[in-house]
């Protein structure tokens, strides 16, 4: 079983930290909104893609329904002139009418709408492109996240055989001690009992010699009284 090295630390580290960082803006989560398909965005973050998946969706209208024959161009004109708009305020982010509202627009920042168009363009590419870019990442992060679990679960699995393997072992060494023990005192209480045996053995020759040297003496004094 390979240890936990350093690299599945760091992998580790970045897995936490990229689950409490929001995957567009890439900062701590600030009021985290949870959308229905369990992915975590920061609240402007959310609405700011809303307000862009907005735009391009009606720049997608837009743009298929200059596709389709016989269809009346769509056009965005002034209410009061009827006329298509060919200014954009940058500033305040809308058409402006080069006969009503220029005016009140010659502070501020104003592009023919072909340059706002053409740099919404641009930014919706960029910011698809950035999306795209997180999508990428976030994979990784998942990848990375998936091997560090599915390695985690190998070494739980071996360290479990392991110990259990352990324990085998000390289970049928204490079987085997407790065997040896028992059978080293059933040995012992045998040689004590052979011990005891002969000490009975040994005690009973001792008597039976005092027995017969005692016979012996009184029959040697009744002999030699009866001489005298």
């Amino acid at each position: 079983t390979k240890p936990i090295t350093p690299d599945h630390n760091q992998m580790a580290e970045k897995l936490l930290e990229n689950f409490l960082s929001c995957h567009v803006c890439s900062e701590t989560f600030r009021d985290p909104v949870s959308l229905t398909c369990s992915h975590n965005f920061c609240s402007n973050v959310n609405i700011a893609l809303k307000e862009l998946a907005d735009s391009f969706a009606d720049r997608q209208k837009v743009e298929s329904s200059e596709t389709v024959k016989g269809e009346e161009k769509l056009m965005v004109v002034c209410s009061k002139h009827q006329e298509e708009p060919k200014l954009f305020c940058v500033d305040e982010d809308r058409a402006v009418c080069t006969v009503c509202d220029f005016p009140h627009h010659q502070s501020h920042k104003v592009v023919p709408v072909g340059v706002a168009v053409s740099d919404l363009k641009e930014q919706l590419k960029s910011d698809l492109k950035s999306l795209q870019d997180k999508r990428n990442k976030y994979k990784q992060v998942e990848e990375t996240y998936n091997e560090v679990i599915e390695h985690l679960k190998k070494q739980l699995l071996s360290t479990e055989r392991q110990i259990r393997a352990e324990f085998n072992k000390l289970q049928q060494f204490l079987k085997e001690e407790e065997e040896s023990r028992l059978a080293a005192l059933r040995e012992e209480e045998e040689q004590k009992g052979r011990t005891i045996t002969h000490l009975f053995l040994l005690c009973s020759f001792c008597l039976s010699v005092c027995y017969i040297c005692h016979g012996y003496k009184a029959s040697y004094k009744f002999h030699y009284l009866y001489l005298t």
